[in-house]
């Protein structure tokens, strides 16, 4: 299971690799570190924009976290914190 788990984090991670391109890595870096120390992710981001973000369909988003694949990661991801 250890290693399931370091395949699909190395895969998550290159996945949004892209989308911090366009980020200075150090500011990444602090903002990670906030949520990992806890911060809420819509604080930590709150009144940022990234030009992307207009092209976002709320509507799929919610479509695909609702998908049993997605939650069951979301488990196996709560279950092993």
């Amino acid at each position: 299971m250890t290693a399931s788990l370091s395949i699909a984090t190395q895969s998550a991670h290159h996945s949004i690799l892209p989308v911090l391109d366009g980020t200075p890595s150090s500011e990444s870096g602090t903002q990670l570190d906030r949520i990992r120390r806890g911060a809420p992710v819509a604080s930590v981001y709150r009144d940022e924009s990234r030009s992307w973000w207009d092209l976002v369909d709320n509507d799929r988003v919610w479509e695909f976290i609702s998908r049993e694949d997605f939650l069951a990661l979301v488990r196996l991801v709560a279950a092993t914190a």
